[in-house]
């Protein structure tokens, strides 16, 4: 018994978190668990004769549809209700909305990285995402077993409003059919993703890193050498990562934008102008008609002056 109580105390102070974040991330984790297996439901009654694999990225997508617009919300309203809270909130809050998304961010790449590996994309982009889901679990789980930083992960966080987007734009592609309403959600949405991806991803990551040694540069004995190394420079070095990653979408994205844009702008063309072709058709066969009307209104007139003369 004092064997036990002793490792008690020891995991408490080595990792102040982890006794009360516990349960409530097992819940989260049951919750995503049972989210993704109702989509994946839905995905097979939706197109049953499709292959495992493309099951797997159908369900993903609207797997994903409820869980980035959920941690997109708390992140936003993490963020906002520690913003003017000052420094102490920003390292050392422990409560509030903040960590409520650090655990479901936590809870919800778990559950995806096995998605991730099951669905039929390159080993490339593979490697990636698992990577990138193992340093952002990391990142996110640290937080939670030392109980602090929760802000600094809600405010990484907004990017997910890009990434929910991002998922919209994919499953009207993938669900939405092909007839002219559809595409032009996808146009609208397209262009969505390049502004998002712009200001969610390409600004919020250095400003991330603006705010952050700003802080540190101020408050550098409270806040950067009261916290582990790992916390020090990991967190600094994922959101460079994100950045860089980021801006390697982005340059995807930006092509896939323009690309649809033209298409729309043809499709427009063509259908201005078989709408003028309709109406001159409609004039030519007007004055054809008239033509012939005329002629014959001749003819008739002709014929009752010659019945007169007789």
């Amino acid at each position: 018994g004092g064997t036990l109580m002793l490792l008690r105390v020891d995991t408490s102070v080595m990792f102040p978190g982890l006794e009360r974040n516990v349960r409530p991330f097992l819940w989260y984790f049951a919750a995503c668990s049972a989210t993704y297996v109702v989509s994946h439901i839905i995905a097979r009654k939706m197109k049953p004769w499709r292959p495992k694999s493309d099951v797997v990225a159908d369900a993903d997508l609207i797997f994903s549809l409820p869980m980035y617009s959920w941690m997109s919300i708390l992140a936003c309203m993490g963020t906002a209700e520690g913003w003017e809270a000052g420094w102490k909130e920003h390292w050392f809050g422990s409560e509030g909305y903040s960590r409520h998304f650090v655990l479901l961010y936590a809870a919800m790449n778990l559950v995806h990285v096995p998605i991730t590996l099951l669905k039929a994309q390159s080993t490339t982009y593979k490697c990636l995402m698992t990577f990138h889901h193992i340093l952002s679990i990391g990142c996110m789980m640290t937080g939670l077993l030392m109980d602090r930083m929760y802000f600094w992960g809600a405010f990484d966080g907004i990017c997910e409003i890009s990434t929910f987007v991002l998922t919209t734009l994919f499953c009207l592609k993938e669900f939405g059919g092909s007839g002219p309403t559809n595409q032009l959600l996808v146009t609208i949405n397209g262009v969505g993703v390049w502004l998002t991806y712009l200001i969610f991803r390409i600004f919020l990551f250095p400003t991330w890193l603006y705010c952050y040694f700003m802080e540190v540069h101020q408050y550098k004995a409270q806040t950067f050498e009261s916290i582990s190394a790992f916390e020090r420079y990991m967190y600094p070095a994922v959101n460079v990562f994100l950045f860089v990653l980021s801006s390697h979408w982005m340059m995807q994205i930006t092509a896939g934008m323009v690309k649809q844009l033209r298409k729309a702008s043809k499709a427009k063309a063509e259908t201005a102008k078989n709408g003028t072709s309709g109406i001159n058709g409609t004039k030519s066969t007007d004055a054809v008609n008239s033509d012939h009307n005329t002629k014959a209104n001749i003819n008739i007139k002709a014929n009752i002056n010659i019945k007169k003369a007789q």
